[in-house]
């Protein structure tokens, strides 16, 4: 029993590969070897096209961000070159001299220059260090940013501090060097509400591609649209995708920069930060697909459409060609079966008809 069920399988198995041979010509095989061909060859030219397409949306993305960075740059420059004018006023070593009794004229001096400042600019508060955080001068609101901030000012370096609140208002200070021809001799420091601050930075061309924020690595708002004291970036960016925030918390807090994309509910954004130079602050760029320039995007999706229609038309063609080939084969076998079977039907009627005779 098993030995004849095993011969009618391997009858079956011969039936098939001499049927398979017999309709399968070289016409076929090359039928399909240039179709599957023309698929590879499509398919890698759409792949190229959307490679070409994510290098170019990157580096969109990245002209926008440093574009609001620029702009950041400059209002946090233009203060600094504030500061740094008013502390050319500030180079007297005399005036960081504590050991006189009472306050010198030099610091009377001092105290009304930066009082004049105080009221011709943004920030709310001014005040004048020695080298050992002694404070020299100081008028309107103050906020201490620590040591490790003014050990930072101390090394040469103009700094921007991070957010503090301070009478349920957020502050953050800039701070700059005093200096002369033997050194660093002191540092000066200027308080600004966020607030003022966030009016500051020109954010005109902000929406027109999206929604621009500048943040803490913590997530503090310093300016973008609703940035508020009480609202963070991750909290903003939660609304629009769980998954953008956590990844965008985890890239401001490791000090990284790069692109997070999501698709959500067949919309893709693309979430872009780096980080602003001499601060710890980073411009977050929230993009829309829709909103990346139109025409490369449209040539890109156009092609890739012509593509996948000539794929399908070219594929289809081939179908219909091989089943109208395999058609006319087995017409043909057909064909020759009958004249066959015919032709020993004649010969079988000859045969008869000599015996008769």
């Amino acid at each position: 029993m098993k030995k004849r069920f095993k011969n009618k399988i391997t009858y079956m198995s011969r039936t098939v590969v001499k049927t398979v041979f017999e309709y399968v010509t070289y016409k076929l095989i090359i039928l399909a070897f240039v179709a599957f061909y023309t698929i590879y060859l499509l398919n890698g030219y759409t792949e190229d096209t959307e490679k070409k397409l994510n290098k170019y949306t990157k580096k969109y993305l990245d002209a926008i961000v440093t574009d609001s960075i620029d702009k950041v740059k400059l209002s946090i420059n233009d203060e600094f070159r504030i500061l740094n004018n008013l502390s050319l006023m500030c180079d007297d070593e005399s005036i960081f001299d504590i050991s006189n009794n009472g306050v010198s004229d030099d610091v009377i001096l001092i105290t009304k220059n930066l009082e004049e400042s105080l009221n011709n600019n943004n920030y709310v508060g001014l005040r004048l260090y020695n080298k050992d955080k002694v404070v020299i001068a100081t008028v309107g609101e103050n906020i201490d940013n620590g040591d490790a901030f003014f050990e930072k000012v101390l090394s040469g370096k103009n700094e921007v501090s991070g957010m503090m609140m301070m009478n349920d208002k957020s502050y953050l200070s800039f701070a700059v060097p005093v200096s002369n021809d033997d050194g660093i001799i002191g540092v000066l420091s200027a308080t600004y509400e966020v607030s003022t601050f966030t009016e500051m930075i020109d954010t005109s061309s902000f929406g027109q591609i999206g929604n621009i924020f500048i943040s803490q690595s913590n997530g503090n708002l310093i300016a973008g649209p609703n940035a508020t004291n009480e609202n963070n970036l991750f909290t903003i960016v939660n609304v629009i995708s769980e998954k953008a925030s956590t990844k965008l918390e985890k890239g401001l807090k490791n000090n990284q920069s790069g692109i997070v994309t999501i698709k959500k509910n067949g919309n893709k954004r693309y979430f872009c930060y780096n980080v602003i130079p001499d601060t710890n602050w980073y411009a977050i760029a929230i993009v829309s697909e829709k909103a990346l320039s139109p025409v490369p995007r449209r040539i890109s999706n156009n092609a890739i459409y012509t593509i996948n229609k000539i794929i399908k038309i070219f594929v289809l063609s081939v179908v219909i060609i091989i089943v109208v080939d395999i058609i006319s084969l087995i017409k043909s076998r057909k064909k020759e079966k009958d004249e066959k079977k015919e032709k020993e039907n004649i010969k079988t009627m000859i045969k008869n008809t000599e015996k008769k005779e």
